[in-house]
């Protein structure tokens, strides 16, 4: 039996193997707040915020055969952090994280039609490696677009965007 558990972080590409204990899975039930944002702010940097959110991949082989893949987003709380409370770059922030969703669903839609087949690892660490760079695109095309959410209407252009496109895209199986 094989196992991989792998993970796409993104803000600032970190990356990580594992899961943490102050880890906030995504759910259309609960927004992020401003104390959810609870890592140490760096000095040094010109943002207001920083979301690490995350895409969590794991997947079973047996006898070759792939039995099962597991996928869902986080949020970071550790390494996620708010200068000042703004309603405005909470908004942002969140968005983020939607996008983080919508691609975690795109990879576990791509990777479950592989379920069932014999030899699949190789197919899919691709689809992770393009999901891993089709949110990370997004995300900078979100920051740029927005303004890293200073204009207003581009904001609210986005928010409208990825909630329609969250709308049209299958959810995966939650724990």
């Amino acid at each position: 039996m094989n196992f991989l558990l792998l993970a796409i972080l993104f803000a600032y590409n970190s990356f990580s193997l594992s899961n943490s204990s102050d880890e906030i899975k995504w759910s259309s039930n609960r927004k992020l707040s401003y104390d959810d944002f609870a890592g140490p702010v760096p000095s040094s940097s010109p943002w207001a915020a920083n979301t690490s959110s995350n895409i969590f991949f794991s997947y079973d082989f047996t006898n070759k055969e792939l039995r099962d893949v597991v996928v869902y987003s986080s949020f970071s709380q550790s390494k996620s952090w708010m200068k000042k409370k703004i309603p405005e770059v909470l908004r942002h922030e969140q968005l983020h994280f939607d996008i983080t969703e919508l691609y975690a669903r795109k990879l576990y839609t791509d990777a479950s039609k592989l379920i069932g087949k014999e030899n699949a690892e190789n197919q899919l660490k691709q689809i992770f490696k393009d999901a891993n760079i089709a949110c990370s695109e997004a995300q900078n095309q979100y920051d740029d677009e927005s303004g890293h959410g200073v204009n207003a209407e581009k904001q609210e252009s986005w928010e409208k965007k990825i909630a329609q496109q969250l709308s049209e895209t299958s959810v995966y199986p939650q724990d």
